[in-house]
């Protein structure tokens, strides 16, 4: 067995462990804490398959972008109604029910998956053509997008910051 598979296999044990820690929280901060340590390992898979871009990716936008907007969001609803956000587990039937049968299908799919002749996967490293075409071809996008989450953040910073009295 050769260490990328070791890792894998690790990395994928954590997440599964992070994801059972996720659902049986009740504070909703710990929850998105523990969210975060999955897309962190989510991410850490993707780079040992070989997919750099998508691995990068999903740090800046679910752990850079989503999960810090979950985190003020749960900062900013505690300080407005002024208790503690948990959750309860009265719907754990359904959601067993309902994962489970997602998990069959999952398991179904790749037992029936062909695998045939395909065209091969080439071994360039395509995040610095990436990197390049963002800063040429969309650099208006880009920036866009950049302006667009430091107004979110200084927005959430300026709304959470106490009153003065």
């Amino acid at each position: 067995m050769e260490i990328s598979s070791i890792g894998t296999v690790i990395m994928a044990g954590m997440v599964a462990a992070g994801c059972i820690g996720l659902a049986i929280t009740k504070n909703l901060f710990y929850a998105a804490i523990t969210l975060m340590m999955v897309f962190l390992i989510v991410a850490g898979l993707y780079v040992v398959w070989g997919a750099e871009f998508v691995g990068i990716s999903q740090i800046v936008v679910y752990v850079g972008g989503v999960l810090v907007l979950i985190v003020f969001g749960i900062l900013l609803t505690q300080r407005i109604q002024g208790y503690k956000v948990e959750t309860s587990n009265y719907r754990i039937i359904p959601g067993l029910i309902v994962s489970g049968a997602f998990f069959y299908m999952l398991v179904n799919l790749i037992n029936n998956l062909s695998i045939g002749n395909h065209t091969e996967i080439s071994n360039e490293d395509t995040v610095p053509q990436i990197g390049v075409n963002l800063v040429t071809e969309n650099i208006l996008a880009f920036e866009a997008i950049a302006i667009l989450l430091l107004v979110a953040l200084i927005g959430a910073s300026t709304i959470a910051k106490p009153e003065k009295e």
